[in-house]
């Protein structure tokens, strides 16, 4: 299956992307809630979990921990859509 090292390297790559997505929501939250007030505050809370949920499932998808046919589909599937890796 997985290697406890490579189970740890993908939590903490979880763990890094969920602070950088934190840091960077917190310092456009000021110019969102300028721009639009609580709408702009509620759709920064939106794209911020829209950006986070994806990006751990490809972090735990990519290194082994969700071994599923039809994940693997769903990379490739994006992959062809918007031509990057997600992740």
């Amino acid at each position: 299956m997985t290697s406890p090292t490579l189970t740890r390297t993908a939590l903490q790559n979880c763990g890094f992307f969920t602070a950088s997505v934190a840091a960077l929501s917190a310092l456009l939250a000021g110019p969102a809630y300028w721009l639009a007030g609580v709408r702009g505050l509620e759709g920064i809370a939106y794209s911020a979990l829209l950006c986070w949920l994806p990006g751990c499932v490809m972090f735990l998808g990519i290194t082994g921990l969700i071994e599923n046919k039809a994940f693997a589909f769903l990379q490739l599937a994006h992959c062809v859509l918007f031509g990057d890796i997600a992740g």
